[in-house]
Order: C-alpha cells, then sequence, then structure tokens
C-alpha cells in the first residue's frame, strides 16, 4: 500500500461506491449514500497501530475498506477483520470507553464517521436508521445462534404478572412499555404514540404464536405466563416469562423467525408492530438513538459470554 491513504478526501464519488459495499449501507438510495459520504472522512492506519485509544470514550465508526485489523485480547487475536468490516460502531454507541484493543495487522484504510453526526443523519435520512438498526440485529441473532442450547437467555423465574393490572387503557399500557422498554423511560411522548396502537391479547396454554421460517412483522411484551420456544434447527430452545420481550430482534433484522413460539401457560401481552415501532422513532430520533444504545450494550454482553464458552470449549484464537 502507498505510503498515504488511496482514498481522496474530496472523492465524493468515490466515497459513495464505498459506503455501499457495507452491510449497513446497501440498500439505500445515491442519495442517501451522499448524505453519509458528506460526513465520512478517509484514515489510515499503519501496521501496528491502535484504531482506537485504549481506555477513552470512542467517538467514532471506522468502515474498513482495505487492510486487516485484530482484536486482541491478552496478547490474543479474538477476531480478524478484513474490508467490508464496520468497527467501534457499539462502543461509540454506548458511550463506553474502549476496553479491546483495535490493532492494525497491515497497513489499513477506513471511512471515518463521528458519533455526533450520526444523529444528524438519522434526522435527515431515516432508512440509514433502519439499516443500522437492521445490521447491528443481524449480529445479535448470529451470535445467540451460536450460544449454545438456551441461546443465551436467561432461565425464567415465574409466570407472574410483571405488575397488578386488570383492564389496559391508555396511560396503563404506556406505563407497562415504561416499564418493559428500557430505552425509553424518559420518552412519554414517544410512548403515547406507541401505546395508542398497542394491542392487549390473552392467549390459551397451547396456543402456536408463530412457526420458525414465518414472518416477522411485531414483538410481543409479556405482561404474565409464559411463552417457550424451540430455534429451527432443533437445537436450542429457551423460555420467556414477564417483563420479556418476544421476537423483536426478528422483527428489527427483517429476518423470518429462527424458532416456533407457543403458550406453554395462559398469557398475556402487548402486541407491537414492528413498523408502527419505527414510525414513533422516525418522528423522535432520539428514542432511536436510546434504542441503539441499548441494543449496542446487549450485543457487547452477548459476545463477551460467546468468547468465554470458546475459552471454555478450548476454541478460542491462540495467540499470535
Amino acid at each position: 500500500m502507498p505510503g498515504s491513504a488511496s482514498i481522496r478526501p474530496g472523492d465524493q464519488v468515490q466515497r459513495v461506491l464505498l459506503l455501499r459495499t457495507f452491510e449497513a449501507f446497501r440498500d439505500l438510495s445515491p442519495v442517501e449514500l451522499a448524505a453519509v459520504a458528506e460526513h465520512v472522512r478517509p484514515r489510515l492506519f499503519r501496521k501496528g497501530s491502535q484504531l482506537f485509544p485504549l481506555g477513552r470514550v470512542v467517538r467514532s465508526n471506522h468502515f474498513v475498506v482495505e487492510g486487516k485489523v485484530a482484536i486482541v485480547r491478552e496478547g490474543k487475536q479474538v477476531r480478524v477483520f478484513g474490508p467490508q468490516s464496520a468497527l467501534g460502531g457499539l462502543a461509540s454507541l454506548t458511550g463506553e470507553p474502549e476496553t479491546q484493543v483495535y490493532l492494525a495487522l497491515e497497513d489499513t484504510e477506513t471511512l471515518e464517521l463521528f458519533r455526533d453526526d450520526i444523529q444528524d443523519v438519522f434526522e435527515d435520512n431515516f432508512r440509514i436508521f433502519q439499516g443500522v438498526m437492521r445490521a447491528i440485529s443481524r449480529v445479535v441473532l448470529e451470535v445467540r445462534r451460536g450460544l449454545g442450547p438456551t441461546a443465551g437467555f436467561p432461565p425464567v423465574t415465574n409466570s407472574d404478572p410483571v405488575r397488578p393490572v386488570g383492564e389496559m387503557g391508555l396511560v396503563e399500557k404506556i406505563f407497562f412499555l415504561r416499564q418493559t422498554m428500557s430505552f425509553a423511560q424518559t420518552r412519554i411522548e414517544a410512548l403515547a404514540d406507541l401505546a395508542q396502537e398497542a394491542e392487549d391479547l390473552t392467549l390459551p396454554a397451547g396456543q402456536i404464536l408463530w412457526r420458525a421460517g414465518d414472518v416477522s412483522d411485531h414483538a410481543l411484551l409479556m405482561i404474565s405466563g409464559i411463552i417457550a420456544c424451540e430455534a429451527d434447527d432443533g437445537l436450542q430452545s429457551f423460555k420467556f416469562d414477564p417483563g420479556s420481550t418476544v421476537g423483536g430482534i426478528d422483527a428489527l433484522a427483517n429476518v423470518p423467525r429462527w424458532y416456533q413460539a407457543a403458550a406453554e401457560t395462559p398469557v398475556r401481552t402487548l402486541r407491537i408492530d414492528a413498523q408502527r415501532l419505527l414510525d414513533v422513532i422516525e418522528d423522535n430520533i432520539e428514542l432511536g438513538m436510546d434504542m441503539l444504545r441499548v441494543f449496542g450494550l446487549g450485543l457487547r454482553q452477548l459476545q463477551a459470554m460467546e468468547y468465554e464458552n470458546k475459552l471454555r470449549e478450548g476454541t478460542a484464537p491462540a495467540a499470535e
């Protein structure tokens, strides 16, 4: 690779073409890609340099155009990334200090996008937010599929209601959504919009909610009861209890259901339409940013579980 970055800072067309190769931006129109391209800048990291200062809050994402970058933990290469990889996104969304070393294994070119610019991009081009949310959700599903028999879900505790509930009017629905959706606790106006169309459902024991392969277009927020699930490959099974959200990641990832869900006991839920949720977020982009932050924290926890499992199994990468 030459001594300076081959991506020309002023070449808007080149940046648009490069951004199109990344999963989060693949479905965007040229106009939408151009909106992102206005905010990215080319960077060159020499072999052996770190992309993010260790221990400092990450304030930007790097989209790898050329080269290789490894996450190094305790002297071991945990994972290696090449072109079309997006790095730093989770840390920049969560606002946490970086605890992992991202090391350039060779001279590496990236396109850098600062977190402060992301919300402006989302507000002006909501489909970009949808692309980012879809990409994160698909990674969550990928990690869960590799987390053993329970897919990383915690065991259920009981089927008692989250809180005493009778008939749920608009106010009761808002309070329940606020209690269940941790990313939306301070967004009362957005919750009111969502609550207006949330459907209160009571399902008998034994009812099939959906089968593997069905369209994912809604999520269920559990009020009471137990939902039992089995993955499409038969290798994973897990249950959800009150306070859980069932099927939300599938719907946001825009992929078919990957497990069958059935009411093990009588179940009461609020049904949230995925498109309606996105409509509410489009009008309240701060809610979307809070949602991405919570999803980012969750994904980092799942990835830590994945690495611990590999250490126990002896399949974690050896030191380089």
